[in-house]
């Protein structure tokens, strides 16, 4: 009784600490929502995803961590010490819904050519933003360089890895400033804008996948176009698995 009393008293005063999980995700933390399944405990979720227990309450504001209900939905975060990719991905088979995406910067400053959608009888999985040859390209939000070379279509691409299942694509560069497995600030420069690969004419080519499944960018990007920086913009969430 007392060891309980006891963690139920650490968890209450990590509670005055620790903010929302909405405030979290506006500042650049992508979260995954897993709900409850009927045999769960705290402790069992929390060996599963990699996210200690104590932040699992906090988070979630849990003011009694033995009292869980089925079909319960807890935010677990992706990125940084509170998880590792390996264990939230242990949650993959399970009982997860929805990625909660953070709010991306744009990542230059130009007109946006060619919006996402259908074009020309297929897919066009990014957002085209025209601008002058050799304009800096930077960063949407932190991660660390997954691939950066050239690839068919693509030209010269960079591809950074945010957090579990989350990836931001930047394409037809004429220069690439960074380098694999490099980790990266948002709004750090990663290459120059150029025509590389299937482009008629300077621009970058901006895709976001969730779970490897192109999305619309926009609805990530902060409000006021390219280069803006609303700071109330809200994050997003995308219905993902199954």
């Amino acid at each position: 009784m007392r060891s309980r009393i006891g963690r139920a008293a650490a968890l209450a005063a990590m509670l005055s600490l620790v903010p929302a999980a909405a405030a979290h995700a506006a500042s650049g933390i992508a979260y995954r929502v897993y709900t409850v399944r009927p045999g769960d405990t705290l402790s069992r979720i929390a060996a599963r995803s990699g996210v200690p227990v104590a932040a699992i309450a906090a988070l979630n504001h849990l003011r009694d961590p033995d009292r869980l209900a089925v079909g319960q939905e807890l935010w677990l975060p992706l990125d940084g010490a509170a998880g590792t990719a390996a264990g939230v991905a242990g949650l993959q088979a399970a009982s997860w819904t929805r990625v909660i995406a953070p709010v991306f910067l744009w990542p230059l400053r130009g007109v946006i050519s060619s919006a996402f959608g259908p074009r020309w009888g297929r897919m066009h999985e990014g957002v085209d933003i025209a601008a002058p040859l050799g304009t800096t390209i930077r960063a949407a939000a932190p991660g660390v360089v997954e691939r950066a070379g050239w690839e068919p279509g693509y030209g010269r691409v960079v591809v950074l890895r945010h957090s579990f299942g989350l990836e931001t694509v930047y394409a037809h560069a004429s220069r690439i400033l960074v380098g694999p497995g490099e980790a990266v600030a948002a709004g750090q420069p990663l290459a120059l804008v150029g025509q590389s690969g299937d482009a008629t004419g300077p621009h970058l080519h901006f895709e976001v996948r969730i779970a490897g499944t192109p999305k619309d960018p926009l609805p990530l990007l902060r409000a006021g176009g390219p280069g803006g920086s609303r700071g109330n913009a809200q994050p997003v969430t995308f219905t993902v698995g199954r």
